[in-house]
Protein backbone atom coordinates (compact mmCIF):
# COMPACT_ATOMS: atom_id res chain seq x y z
CA UNK A 1 0.00 0.00 0.00
CA UNK A 2 1.14 3.51 -0.69
CA UNK A 3 0.62 6.69 1.35
CA UNK A 4 -2.77 7.37 -0.23
CA UNK A 5 -4.00 3.89 0.71
CA UNK A 6 -2.61 4.17 4.24
CA UNK A 7 -4.29 7.55 4.65
CA UNK A 8 -7.63 6.23 3.39
CA UNK A 9 -7.47 3.16 5.64
CA UNK A 10 -6.43 5.20 8.66
CA UNK A 11 -9.14 7.77 8.06
CA UNK A 12 -11.76 5.04 7.71
CA UNK A 13 -10.60 3.53 11.01
CA UNK A 14 -10.73 6.87 12.81
CA UNK A 15 -14.17 7.63 11.36
CA UNK A 16 -15.46 4.21 12.45
CA UNK A 17 -14.04 4.64 15.96
CA UNK A 18 -15.67 8.06 16.21
CA UNK A 19 -19.01 6.72 14.98
CA UNK A 20 -18.95 3.92 17.57
CA UNK A 21 -17.58 6.05 20.41
CA UNK A 22 -14.43 3.98 20.93
CA UNK A 23 -10.75 4.79 21.06
CA UNK A 24 -9.31 1.32 20.40
CA UNK A 25 -8.49 0.25 16.86
CA UNK A 26 -7.28 -3.17 15.69
CA UNK A 27 -5.66 -3.05 12.25
CA UNK A 28 -4.99 -6.33 10.46
CA UNK A 29 -2.03 -5.65 8.17
CA UNK A 30 -0.77 -9.23 8.05
CA UNK A 31 -1.23 -9.43 4.29
CA UNK A 32 -0.10 -5.91 3.56
CA UNK A 33 3.05 -4.83 1.80
CA UNK A 34 3.97 -1.22 2.49
CA UNK A 35 5.27 0.49 -0.65
CA UNK A 36 5.21 4.07 0.65
CA UNK A 37 8.53 5.87 0.86
CA UNK A 38 10.13 6.44 4.28
CA UNK A 39 9.60 10.19 3.92
CA UNK A 40 5.90 9.54 3.26
CA UNK A 41 5.58 7.21 6.25
CA UNK A 42 7.08 9.91 8.44
CA UNK A 43 4.15 12.19 7.56
CA UNK A 44 1.40 9.66 8.37
CA UNK A 45 0.90 10.57 12.07
CA UNK A 46 0.42 14.21 11.11
CA UNK A 47 -2.00 13.29 8.32
CA UNK A 48 -4.07 10.99 10.55
CA UNK A 49 -3.97 13.56 13.34
CA UNK A 50 -5.63 16.02 10.97
CA UNK A 51 -8.31 13.38 10.33
CA UNK A 52 -9.07 12.97 14.05
CA UNK A 53 -6.58 10.36 15.30
CA UNK A 54 -5.70 11.54 18.81
CA UNK A 55 -3.31 10.53 21.53
CA UNK A 56 -6.31 9.01 23.36
CA UNK A 57 -6.66 6.42 20.60
CA UNK A 58 -4.90 3.08 20.91
CA UNK A 59 -4.01 1.32 17.68
CA UNK A 60 -2.83 -2.30 17.67
CA UNK A 61 -1.44 -3.31 14.29
CA UNK A 62 -1.20 -6.99 13.36
CA UNK A 63 1.79 -7.58 11.11
CA UNK A 64 3.16 -10.63 9.30
CA UNK A 65 5.23 -13.08 11.32
CA UNK A 66 7.97 -13.35 8.70
CA UNK A 67 10.74 -10.76 8.69
CA UNK A 68 10.13 -9.46 5.15
CA UNK A 69 8.47 -6.05 5.31
CA UNK A 70 8.70 -5.59 9.07
CA UNK A 71 11.06 -2.65 8.71
CA UNK A 72 8.36 -0.35 7.35
CA UNK A 73 5.93 -1.32 10.10
CA UNK A 74 8.61 -0.88 12.79
CA UNK A 75 9.47 2.54 11.39
CA UNK A 76 5.80 3.57 11.43
CA UNK A 77 5.42 2.41 15.03
CA UNK A 78 8.49 4.40 16.06
CA UNK A 79 7.28 7.55 14.31
CA UNK A 80 3.84 7.35 15.94
CA UNK A 81 5.24 6.58 19.42
CA UNK A 82 7.83 9.35 19.17
CA UNK A 83 4.98 11.77 18.53
CA UNK A 84 3.05 10.58 21.57
CA UNK A 85 0.56 8.24 19.91
CA UNK A 86 -0.33 4.84 21.36
CA UNK A 87 0.53 2.46 18.51
CA UNK A 88 1.93 -1.05 18.97
CA UNK A 89 2.82 -3.88 16.57
CA UNK A 90 1.74 -7.48 17.19
CA UNK A 91 1.85 -10.81 15.41
CA UNK A 92 -0.78 -12.38 17.68
CA UNK A 93 -4.43 -11.33 17.85
CA UNK A 94 -4.85 -12.23 21.54
CA UNK A 95 -1.88 -10.09 22.60
CA UNK A 96 -3.15 -7.17 20.51
CA UNK A 97 -6.65 -7.35 21.99
CA UNK A 98 -5.23 -7.66 25.51
CA UNK A 99 -3.11 -4.55 24.95
CA UNK A 100 -6.13 -2.63 23.61
CA UNK A 101 -8.16 -3.57 26.68
CA UNK A 102 -5.51 -3.34 29.40
CA UNK A 103 -2.63 -1.33 27.98
CA UNK A 104 -0.06 -4.01 28.67
CA UNK A 105 1.41 -6.90 26.77
CA UNK A 106 0.79 -10.30 28.36
CA UNK A 107 3.61 -11.85 30.41
CA UNK A 108 6.25 -13.11 28.00
CA UNK A 109 5.17 -10.48 25.47
CA UNK A 110 4.09 -10.78 21.88
CA UNK A 111 6.67 -8.54 20.34
CA UNK A 112 6.51 -7.99 16.61
CA UNK A 113 9.30 -10.51 16.09
CA UNK A 114 7.70 -13.19 18.27
CA UNK A 115 5.54 -15.96 16.93
CA UNK A 116 2.01 -16.41 18.14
Amino acid sequence: VDLRNLTELGTAGVDSARAHGVHALLVDARQTEVTALTTELYRLPEILGEQGFTRRHRMAVLIPGEPQGKESFAFLETVFVNRGYQVQLFVGVAAAVDWLHHGQRPAGGQEAGASS
